[in-house]
């Protein structure tokens, strides 16, 4: 593991290329409906029952659930949200509607 001397996030590989502007969470919410905040943390209850991870929260819109690497992001949108999910592997079938190989071992799914 990796930590960013500047922002002091920690990631698997030295000089990961990354943005050091972390928000607050709430920070995030204000601006949209207590009804985006509600289906937020139904889906955290749901990411809670696979066990330890934590959060990094970005601007504009994102929100990173990672151990040693992310595996999960919500972009929080006006009335939305979307989410994407990172796996060792390409799964092409629904309810995924876009895919990206990002490395060798490595997949982005939303």
């Amino acid at each position: 593991m990796w930590t960013c001397p500047k922002c002091k996030r920690a990631f698997k590989r030295k000089d990961q290329y990354h943005s050091c502007i972390l928000i607050t969470k709430e920070s995030l919410f204000e601006k949209r409906t207590p009804v985006i905040k509600k289906l937020f943390n139904q889906v955290v209850k749901v990411v809670k029952r696979i066990g330890d991870y934590r959060e990094e929260t970005l601007r504009l819109d994102v929100i990173f659930f990672k151990t040693k690497s992310t595996f999960l992001g919500i972009k929080v949108k006006k009335d939305h949200l979307v989410l994407e999910y990172y796996l060792d592997h390409l799964e092409d079938r629904p309810p995924v509607f876009k895919y990206l190989q990002v490395s060798k071992h490595r997949s982005f799914m939303r």
